[in-house]
């Protein structure tokens, strides 16, 4: 079984998910609203209105969420996903400004939890509550205490290399630090090969992604972050974020075709067929890589932060 693994210790991603509004009763007391061996719901049917941005689980969350009609024949989940190439953000605020507020949704928490704390239900009290990770619940929890989401997700990000291609440009050594990744794509390059495939049309790539590597290495990230706002720290000068500029500078040198305007889906698509060797993006390509091209040779190159303060980069 093809599996793609990738862990990053600099940032957890929590898809947080939250009761919201109030859900839409459908008042349709016997209705068969089950499938198969569903028994008939008694009383009034409430339909649930489920937004999210992972593409790339759609599938399967539909899966459970038809199990859980099957057990809860009274309780209709509608699944809406938005994400992958498309602005997930924008898509829900248009959602509520239309009126059509999701009573369950995504939310990467901090200063998105501030965004939406008002439409969200307070979860502290839930039965999983107790059984969650003070790290996955630090994010959707406000200054009073209060837990507004629950996290589902522990993704990694880095860089996926393709081995043929770097068998091609004779590269007999993986890079562990920046200055060989840099090498690795001048040997890419000498050999007629893109050593980038980059996304940067995306927002959350360089903003989200790789720039999160810079904060998570300071010594104090959270202490770095209120200096930027209280103008007592800069990124200026400095050394996180100057190796972070040597990243960037390196992926935009050797990248095909115009990074800067390359949406997800092409970026993806671009290495999975071979025209580049290297992605920097996260686990969640796996399924989309495979789709595109079931027999690709890849690794992963995966951002440690204790191991990128000294300017390393491991390899699988």
């Amino acid at each position: 079984m093809k599996k793609l693994f990738m862990l990053s210790l600099v940032f957890m991603l929590v898809a947080a998910i939250f009761v919201g509004c109030g859900a839409q009763q459908d008042a349709q007391p016997g209705t068969d609203a089950g499938t198969g061996d569903a028994p008939a719901p008694k009383g009034d049917v409430v339909t649930l209105n489920m937004f999210q941005f992972k593409v790339e689980i759609a599938e399967d969350l539909q899966n459970m969420i038809n199990e859980f009609e099957q057990e809860h024949p009274n309780i209709k989940v509608k699944l809406e996903t938005v994400g992958g190439g498309a602005d997930y953000g924008a898509a829900l605020k248009a959602k509520f400004a239309a009126g059509e507020k999701p009573d369950i949704f995504n939310n990467g928490g901090f200063k998105e939890l501030e965004l939406w704390k008002e439409h969200l239900a307070d979860l502290s009290n839930e039965p999983w509550a107790a059984h969650v990770l003070p790290i996955g619940k630090r994010p959707m929890t406000d200054e009073d205490g209060v837990l507004y989401g629950m996290p589902v997700n522990l993704e990694g990000y880095g860089f996926i290399y393709n081995k043929d291609l770097f068998e091609q440009a004779g590269i007999t050594e993986k890079p562990t630090t920046i200055s060989e990744l840099q090498a690795a794509a001048q040997k890419l390059k000498d050999a007629g090969i893109d050593a980038f495939s980059a996304g940067y049309a995306e927002w959350w790539v360089i903003g989200q992604h790789l720039l999160n590597v810079a904060f998570a290495q300071q010594d104090d990230p959270e202490a770095f972050i209120q200096g930027l706002y209280d103008g007592s720290e800069t990124m200026v000068g400095n050394k996180a974020f100057q190796d972070f500029k040597k990243v960037l500078d390196t992926e935009i040198g050797f990248a095909s075709g115009t990074p800067l305007t390359t949406d997800y889906n092409t970026q993806v698509t671009l290495f999975a067929s071979g025209q580049a060797a290297m992605l920097q993006q996260g686990n969640w390509t796996e399924n989309m890589i495979y789709q595109i091209n079931p027999d690709i040779n890849m690794a992963s190159c995966r951002f440690l932060y204790l191991m990128m303060k000294q300017q390393r980069i491991v390899c699988l």
